[in-house]
């Protein structure tokens, strides 16, 4: 096994999963929403592992409607009124406080 030059993990494990093993594990890694090395880290040095079901459906989502609200925005400042500028910076505002809301609980 070559080096990396400045690496400070220097062990490597290597060990084999049966399919559904390896199935169950990739699973979990993805749900963690972190690298397998991080994951198995994170199991041997006693660290809360936190496996979120939901959370990139939620961000995908909060994605799609700041979209929504980018383009409005855009309409509304090309044509539409001051109460309606305001309006959608009020709604921008409220998801991006409900966004911080949700990323601070995971």
């Amino acid at each position: 096994m070559r080096e990396k030059i400045g690496r400070s993990r220097k062990k490597q494990i290597k060990f084999f999963l049966n399919d559904e093993e390896f199935e169950m594990f990739k699973s979990k890694v993805e749900k963690s929403n972190s690298t397998q090395s991080e994951f198995l880290r994170s199991l041997i040095s006693d660290k809360e592992i936190v496996v979120i079901d939901f959370g990139v459906e939620i961000f995908k989502e909060l994605g799609r409607i700041g979209s929504n609200l980018n383009q409005l925005a855009k309409i509304a400042n090309t044509n539409g009124s001051i109460e309606e500028i305001e309006m959608l910076k009020k709604q921008i505002k409220g998801l991006s406080e409900l966004t911080k809301e949700i990323k601070s609980k995971l």
